[in-house]
């Protein structure tokens, strides 16, 4: 992950944006992100649930945002996608693992951020040394993230790992025409935060360890599941779960 800083002027303060002056920044920021995260499970019809359907959609947005409530900005897609695809599963949605590049902008600061070979080509290459560079180990495996078929979505629970280049982007379930696009991308914007998401199916690295990931959170998500079928929200759940519970030392595993 590597990003571009820009100097820009902000012209909106607390107060246009609907906040009151006394609350701080990080508590500003939370209260935008938790409107834009939600956003997709209004608009998304809900049905009553039995034991046999799915779950309501808004049962699977609270699981996106506590995931990414709980690894925050750490750079941990892998963990992330595993966790969710578990808890997906037994709230009735097939949701698979899509390796991607990302190109991230911010329009109110200017700040560009991009994940993976795909996003670093379209960046020319005399900006590359303007990047600041944090990646793990200085390592370009890209992105991993969810999809679902039925419905249509894409979901993102550690895009959050962008506020590190100081882009405050939500966890993202966003509402997609196919998950094969014939464009090979997918793009989003959230405010004054644009991503395009680019397939890169043939980029494996983070593919290597899925199973055994998948095989080592299926106890975490059980928890979750569990969680949110006693009614508690994604605020409920990062209470009372700290990221150490949900994560495990894997070898040969550099977390992304």
């Amino acid at each position: 992950m590597v990003a571009v800083h820009f100097e820009q002027a902000h012209s909106a303060d607390a107060v246009s944006r609907g906040y009151p002056r006394s609350m701080g920044k990080a508590a500003r920021l939370k209260a935008n992100r938790r409107v834009k995260e939600r956003a997709v499970g209004k608009r998304l019809d809900a049905v009553a649930w039995t034991p046999t359907d799915p779950a309501p959609i808004e049962m699977l947005q609270e699981a996106v945002i506590a995931i990414g409530d709980v690894f925050g900005s750490v750079p941990a897609c892998v963990e992330a996608a595993a966790l969710l695809h578990l808890a997906a599963a037994e709230l009735g949605y097939e949701l698979g693992p899509r390796p991607v590049s990302v190109l991230a902008h911010a329009k109110d600061s200017g700040n560009i951020a991009f994940m993976g070979p795909k996003a670093s080509a379209m960046i020319p290459p005399e900006a590359h040394s303007r990047v600041e560079d944090l990646r793990p180990s200085g390592i370009d495996n890209g992105h991993l993230v969810l999809t679902c078929e039925s419905p249509s979505l894409l979901l993102d629970a550690n895009i959050r790992q962008l506020s590190v280049m100081e882009i405050d982007a939500p966890s993202i379930m966003l509402r997609i025409r196919s998950t094969t696009p014939a464009s090979g991308e997918w793009s989003a914007a959230f405010g004054d935060l644009e991503i395009l998401y680019i397939l890169d199916e043939d980029n494996r690295a983070l593919m290597t360890n899925w199973g055994e990931i998948v095989d080592m959170h299926r106890g975490n998500a059980t928890q979750l599941v569990e969680m949110l079928n006693l009614g508690m929200s994604a605020d409920d759940i990062s209470r009372v779960v700290v990221r150490r519970d949900w994560t495990q030392e894997y070898p040969d595993y550099v977390p992304r």
